[in-house]
């Protein structure tokens, strides 16, 4: 997922959710990050109200094939694909 605030995006993972928290590993950030949800917003302590973008279901196949495609390496080719 992709994490916005103040204009900055940063690459994210969710590690869990439970209820108004969500534990995220925000690149760049050495420490996990808890972000609370209030009136319907996202806020991180840290920077405020924050947005999160999630992949289409039309994006997710894409990019697994070419992540598939950069660990087969060069001279390597993908035999059949999920």
């Amino acid at each position: 997922m992709i994490i916005r605030h103040d204009g900055a995006l940063k690459d994210a993972q969710i590690l869990s959710r439970a209820g108004a928290r969500m534990r995220v590993a925000i690149e760049g950030c050495e420490d996990t990050v808890e972000l609370g949800l209030k009136d319907g917003q996202w806020y991180w302590e840290e920077a405020g109200l924050v947005s999160l973008e999630f992949l289409s279901a039309a994006e997710i196949p894409m990019m697994i094939s070419e992540a598939a495609g950069r660990r087969l390496g060069p001279g390597h080719q993908r035999v059949a694909t999920v």
